[in-house]
């Protein structure tokens, strides 16, 4: 086949590439520099490689292959470059350095040899009157093919790394690339070992840079909108009913599914109003379990990652009162330096307040803020603010609420809230990112909407600290009595009932059954049942030297009295034969120590548990007992 056919490929990736380049070069795409590196580079050895072709005489012939092997050094770092700020991967100064400088290296040997042939030869090949060139490698060519894959690999390794991590939404923006680099470098290495008079992979370039425009300047965006779109319509909270002019109905979202019955046919007007009005009048009746009070200010941030050092704040919410009206403020950052603008507006609008809530911020919100906020000489003294953090005390409670975790959107289906929104903080880092090099107007919506229902949710999860307020002995004892009732089996059995009046309602009904013990919560009502321990314990002194131990007695006697006892009867006492026994009906206080409840009995002396008679509780202990059985169930998981 003559190689001006293959030329013509050059030709149309030349055409191609020269109007993706016009296309990137308008494109508002933080990538975009970089990518107009990589495809002028990639153009550029199409071109000298169609002279290549075009051309019999062999000084011209060995010229262009030489250029073109530059080329492909300068052609591979700047894939590697991109693919590096592509991927949101933080550039390691030193490694890049170093391949700079190898490149920088590679480069000058490769043009030296066009006047030495030290690096390599290149042999002529005719085939059908046309003449090829054939490369016979020598060392320093071999140095220059190490380092080529290298950075392949690398571009590679980089790829693979994004595309394991990424949500499938995402996927595909790497995965795509990384197989068309993957063909490149196989076809690369095939025609190199089998010495092939052309070389395919020129053309490849092409295709990697072509493929990279598309995927990152127009599909991803467009595919990620329309899916964002198409999840947040289809789950969202609200009903979503479209109908023709002729009034037939075109679609529903689930949520219209619902009100519909799964049966298009019988939606009608009303039945969407009686809806939407239900829908209303809960949303309204949830915003009331919101304190009022106008120093008050709920607030959460989105961040790029977990690191203070690397990471920005993009975005705050903040909701708060203004007189008798429920307020709602967001600042987002219009690109990754616009950190600033948005810390300094939340750091004056903070100033008005006392009381700051939110969700895990003490851990996670507040030293972000406040570490973000040294870079810009900020200051955000939150020790001067009443903080309280819904997730601190209500998490450490998650083995008796039994959820499924201890994330927010957990907390909320615990009180039933349902979310227009479906997504992560996580997932939406790579949607504002989308955001910032396409400045479409669409993402802003699931943005907005996330960072909005974690602040507006906080003033219904308050509720839940209620609920912590019960282990913080925030309650009053109504009444108690040891109540006698058959188990299965027909056994009678005994446990102590108290009946406890809450200082706060709980916002959700709670039954909790651990060891014996019983815990129901509803409204302002707390009951807990305690079964009792029938049986024989003992009681340990605590001065053993000061004791006799009574083998044929099984008893414990003081010094002062055995004395006078037969020494065969009787020995010195150890810890754990240090006892007296007694029978009859028992509560646990496990490991409590209580200066109440001192005469404390065990099964044996090793024993952690603790027991004390039932008849010690009265008037006087029963407030401290109950005490003692909530810090058991709060601290035992």
């Amino acid at each position: 086949m003559p190689k001006y056919f293959f030329a013509m490929f050059n030709l149309v990736a030349i055409i191609l590439l020269g109007y993706v380049t016009c296309l990137a070069s308008k494109s508002k795409n933080k990538n975009r520099n970089i990518f107009l590196v990589l495809i002028s580079f990639s153009a550029l050895s199409n071109f000298v490689y169609f002279a290549y072709l075009l051309s019999n005489n062999f000084w011209l012939m060995k010229v262009s292959q030489t250029v073109i092997l530059m080329l492909e050094d300068a052609l591979l770092l700047s894939l590697l470059a991109f693919t590096n700020s592509y991927t949101g991967h933080k550039r390691n100064s030193v490694v890049s350095t170093i391949i700079i400088w190898l490149v920088v290296a590679d480069v000058i040997s490769l043009f030296v040899n066009i006047f030495t042939n030290y690096a390599l030869t290149f042999e002529v090949f005719e085939k059908s009157g046309y003449k090829y060139l054939l490369i016979n490698a020598k060392w320093p060519y071999v140095l220059h093919q190490i380092l080529s894959y290298g950075m392949f690999f690398l571009t590679m390794l980089l790829l693979i790394c994004e595309s394991v991590v990424q949500p499938v939404v995402y996927k595909i923006r790497y995965s795509s690339i990384l197989i068309c680099t993957f063909i490149t470098i196989l076809v690369n290495g095939i025609a190199y070992i089998l010495r092939f008079i052309v070389d395919p992979s020129i053309f490849m370039y092409s295709i990697i840079a072509i493929v990279i425009y598309f995927l990152s300047f127009k599909y991803t965006p467009r595919v990620l909108i329309d899916k964002i779109q198409g999840i947040i319509i289809e789950d969202m909270n609200d009903v979503l009913i479209i109908f023709d002019n002729c009034g037939e109905l075109l679609y529903t979202n689930k949520k219209g599914k619902e009100l519909a019955h799964l049966n298009k046919s019988n939606v009608s007007l009303s039945d969407i109003e009686k809806y939407c009005q239900d829908h209303i009048d809960r949303f309204n009746n949830s915003l009331l379990t919101i304190t009022y009070n106008d120093q008050i200010l709920y607030f959460d941030i989105e961040t790029t990652g977990f690191s203070r050092k690397y990471c920005i704040v993009y975005l705050i919410g903040c909701m708060y009162y203004s007189g008798d009206e429920l307020c709602y403020t967001q600042w987002l950052a219009e690109n990754f330096n616009d950190e600033a603008n948005v810390l300094m507006a939340f750091n004056k609008f903070i100033k008005d307040f006392d009381t700051v809530i939110h969700f895990n911020g003490n851990s996670f919100d507040i030293p972000f803020v406040t570490e973000r906020g040294k870079k810009y000489n900020l200051e955000f003294d939150f020790d001067n603010y009443q903080s309280i953090d819904i997730y601190k005390p209500v998490s450490k409670l998650n083995h008796i609420l039994k959820m499924e975790n201890n994330k927010q959107k957990s907390f909320e289906k615990l009180l039933g809230i349902n979310r227009s929104d479906p997504f992560s903080g996580g997932d939406l880092i790579e949607v504002f990112k989308h955001y910032v090099e396409s400045k479409d107007e669409r993402l802003l919506f699931p943005l907005l909407l996330h960072n909005k229902e974690d602040v507006w949710n906080m003033g219904i999860l308050t509720d839940l600290l209620s609920i912590s307020d019960i282990f913080e002995y925030k309650y009053k004892v109504n009444s108690y009595e040891i109540h006698e009732y058959k188990n299965f089996d027909g056994d009678i059995q005994q446990e102590l009932l108290v009946s406890i009046t809450l200082n706060n309602a709980v916002p959700v009904n709670i039954s909790h059954n651990f060891n014996g013990i019983h815990l129901n919560i509803q409204n302002n009502t707390l009951n807990i049942s305690i079964n009792l321990c029938n049986g024989t314990f003992k009681y340990f002194f605590k001065n053993y030297k000061d004791y006799y131990f009574l083998p044929l007695e099984d008893r414990a006697i003081h010094k002062s009295i055995g004395e006078f006892m037969d020494k065969k009867f009787r020995k010195a006492a150890t810890a754990s034969t240090c006892y007296e026994k007694f029978s009859g009906s028992f509560l646990p206080i496990f490991d409590s120590k209580s200066k109440n409840f001192e005469n404390c009995f065990k099964l044996e002396y090793k024993d952690k548990n603790q027991y004390i008679k039932a008849d010690s509780i009265n008037d006087n202990t029963i407030t401290e007992y109950s005490h003692i059985i909530l810090d058991y169930l709060k601290n035992n998981k």
